[in-house]
């Protein structure tokens, strides 16, 4: 169960990152994350870049 939310919040977080002008502490905040910086850690730990890095790709 804890997968399948993880790989709904990457999907939101990727669609966000890429189809929007959001900061990423707005997107952070839009899915519920305390803070931007554990927003970062979980981003990078399930697809292996940072939001930023991400975004510029």
């Amino acid at each position: 169960m804890q997968k399948w939310i993880n790989e709904v919040i990457i999907i939101e977080a990727k669609r966000d990152i890429k189809t929007t002008t959001y900061t990423i502490q707005q997107i952070s905040e839009e899915l519920n994350f305390h803070t931007s910086s554990s927003f970062v850690r979980f981003f990078k730990q399930h697809t292996g870049y940072t939001p930023l890095e991400y975004r510029k790709r």
